[in-house]
């Protein structure tokens, strides 16, 4: 099914990666090297580059959109693994043309190299592999020029230090680093070639815990009454629900699919229930939970007639929250569901008598389009903001993927019909608030490609055409990966010292670099 070839595919690319990895771990250096503050032009030639200053059409007096540092000067951009903030930085990760390196700004907006990570980097946008323990920054890691990573720290005098290398000559590549109870959890490849959990303990030592490999599942970690619940790819259950007790052991919480793989998915916490996406057989990927008792229950089976998958997708599954997740919202629980036809991907609920209810069908006129699929289609990008909470949609009919919203009263409307002249829509993500206006990306066909706009007072306007070059397709102001895989990852432009951050590109011969939006001269 699903979520097994991707389980699968994930493992065969990391032993392909671990094959002929021999060199000896050790820390990569400290450079700490200055380079040019953001959006000082007097400074500009310690970074190889002109900052570039975009004048707003809103506010122009006061904000502006300006390069933040050019990370690869000859060469076609970069991108962000990802951001965090620490003892009142913010670190952040950048391919500079050779290898991933760790960058900072500090807290008078200069960027600083911190040190090269190696030319592989585990993982990508779902794990920003950082975490901050004992006031203290962890992350993955490789020597400079070796292809492999083990577990390093930052310390608060700034050392970078070898935290484990307990992969050996393979690499540890440790992942999805989260809290809980004063140890610091993450996955990591063994001597033996095996990926499993592991654990740093209060006093800085390393354990390993428990076989069970946590697996992306939309979250990874999520505490629930005290524990912590994850899915786990087992050599013995598959992939099926664990919990990591108070005490530390990993237990099996529910064998969901005796004869094969549940897959749980989208974990969420609400009203004392841990609700989530699972397969069984009988009913295909339905929507369980567990319950204040410890059993797992199905909630509804929303997409009746289960069967065998056609291209990848079973018949009969409603997939509930598949890379949306499930949104708490005015005492009731939202997500996207798949009802089957002629209904489709549309929005769901809870309802607070705990009911599974349709919210509204709004591609009412289904598109056929064979360039979309159910798994893909319908909300997502959910964000509560003034009360309201915003998604974004297909419409149906002359509607294409816009943005959306569920008011107070329950009803939904379209905020915005922003590119009406395309049958695909203008797609909003990335949907973030900042300074009293909700910002995002869009696609809109007078410029070319997706852009940086901004909702304010039940207006959607340019904020500004950062690539003013026509036919370049379609460019994506980026979202750097922020939070910790203990919560699902948010989608969203962070925020630091009054500015929104975001990976662009202004110039095709220059390629993505990191920007920011904010008072002039700042």
């Amino acid at each position: 099914m699903r979520r097994t070839w991707l389980a699968a595919g994930v493992t065969a690319a990391l032993a392909l990666s671990l094959a002929g990895n021999t060199a000896t771990a050790g820390p990569p250096a400290d450079l700490e090297t200055h380079t040019a503050p953001p959006g000082r032009a007097d400074d500009s030639a310690a970074a190889g580059a002109e900052p570039m200053a975009l004048e707003s059409p809103e506010n122009a007096g006061n904000k502006e959109v300006s390069l933040v540092e050019e990370l690869t000067p000859g060469l076609k951009g970069t991108f962000f693994p990802g951001w965090i903030e620490h003892a009142g930085c913010v670190f952040f990760t950048a391919f500079d043309g050779k290898r991933i390196r760790l960058y900072k700004i500090d807290p008078q907006g200069e960027v600083r190299k911190i040190a090269a990570l190696g030319q592989y980097f585990a993982g990508g946008y779902s794990d920003p592999h950082f975490a901050v323990f004992q006031r203290e920054l962890y992350f993955s890691a490789g020597r400079p020029g070796k292809e492999k990573a083990h577990l390093y720290k930052r310390s608060r005098d700034g050392n970078i230090s070898l935290v484990s290398d307990v992969g050996g000559d393979l690499g540890t590549f440790p992942q999805y680093m989260t809290v809980f109870r004063n140890a610091l959890y993450f996955v990591a490849v063994g001597a033996s070639g095996a990926r499993g959990l592991y654990r740093v303990n209060s006093a800085g030592g390393v354990e390993f815990v428990h076989p069970a490999e946590p697996i992306w599942s939309g979250t990874i970690f999520v505490e629930h009454r005290g524990e912590v619940y994850y899915a786990g790819l087992d050599p013995d259950a598959g992939i099926e629900l664990f919990k990591v007790r108070t005490d530390g052991t990993v237990v099996l919480a529910a064998d969901i699919n005796p004869d094969g793989n549940s897959s749980p998915s989208e974990l969420t916490s609400w009203h004392g229930e841990l609700y989530f996406n699972a397969f069984r057989p009988d009913v295909g990927f339905e929507l369980f939970k567990l319950d204040r008792t410890g059993n797992v229950v199905l909630v509804a089976d929303i997409n009746p007639g289960a069967g065998p998958e056609v291209d990848g997708y079973p018949k009969g599954s409603s997939e509930p929250g598949y890379l949306g997740g499930f949104v708490p919202f005015n005492g009731e629980l939202y997500f996207k569901a798949d009802a089957g036809d002629p209904i489709g991907p549309e929005l769901h609920k809870i309802d607070r008598d705990g009911n599974v209810v349709l919210v509204a069908d709004i591609n009412h006129t289904r598109k056929t389009d064979p360039s979309r699929t159910r798994a893909n289609d319908g909300p997502d990008h959910f964000l509560t903001y003034h009360g309201e909470l915003y998604f974004t949609t297909y419409g149906g009919g002359a509607i294409g993927r816009e943005l959306y919203k569920v008011k107070q009263d329950g009803s939904v409307v379209l905020v915005a019909d922003i590119d009406s002249s395309d049958k695909y829509g203008s797609d909003p993500r990335n949907l973030t608030p900042y300074q009293g206006s909700l910002y995002f990306s869009a696609y809109r066909t007078d410029v070319d490609g997706f852009e940086l706009f901004r909702l304010a007072d039940d207006s959607v306007e340019l904020v500004k055409d950062i690539n003013p070059k026509p036919d370049f397709g379609l460019v994506v102001p980026q979202a750097l990966v922020l939070g910790s895989p203990a919560k699902p990852v948010r989608s969203q432009f962070p925020v630091f010292r009054g500015d929104l951050y975001f990976g662009a590109v202004a110039d095709p011969d220059v390629g993505k670099e990191l920007y920011k939006y904010g008072p002039i001269g700042r």
